[in-house]
């Protein structure tokens, strides 16, 4: 996965502070995803994560993007 963000993210011990204390990408709007999709606003947060409406500029449309969060037991279940 790619992000850009605006902000310069903190280093904290060997990688970067890019998740919350819950596991969820810390996400805000107008950031970049994959150099494709860029982020609006937040349509709802549940236990396995988050979905967003984003902009996909490949398509040209707007889209629900879901980001899992960054916990091995959901990346699991949600490959299912």
């Amino acid at each position: 996965m790619y992000y850009l963000g605006k902000r310069r993210p903190q280093v904290i011990g060997l990688g970067f502070d890019f998740d919350d204390e819950e596991g969820d990408l810390k996400v805000y709007a107008h950031d970049q995803i994959a150099y494709r999709y860029e982020v609006h606003s937040i349509i709802g947060k549940g236990s396995f994560g988050q979905v967003f409406k984003a902009f996909d500029h490949f398509r040209q449309d707007f889209v629900a993007l879901k980001i899992i969060k960054n916990k091995a037991k959901y990346t699991t279940q949600a490959q299912v």
